[in-house]
């Protein structure tokens, strides 16, 4: 399923946004400026990526901003909570990525 993201670091999206774990080990989205992705898989609780790949647009403020959090919370954040059709991702200064189903 496609996780949507609905707050990042406290603010919503500035475009939409979102985020899909394959069954594979891939992981691929859309953060407010570019499409990415990577590989993923889940130890001892931690979200564990491989080196994210994203396109290169530029975009005007806060999107960009937004984009920075975005990807650098896939690379280092763990799962805080997983209930239902909700997702947090909590990275390592305690900046918060929140997604729904």
């Amino acid at each position: 399923p496609e996780w949507r993201l609905e707050s990042i670091a406290g603010a919503a999206p500035a475009r939409p946004s979102t985020l899909r774990f394959e069954e594979d080990g891939r992981l691929a989205g859309r953060g407010p400026c570019n499409n990415y992705g990577g590989s993923w898989r889940m130890e001892e609780g931690r979200l564990r990526t491989g080196p994210l790949i994203a396109t290169r647009m530029a975009c005007p403020e806060p999107a960009m901003g937004q984009e920075g959090v975005v990807l650098r919370l896939i690379e280092t954040g763990r799962i805080a909570r997983l209930t239902g059709d909700r997702l947090e991702l909590v990275g390592p200064d305690g900046t918060r990525l929140v997604a729904r189903r």
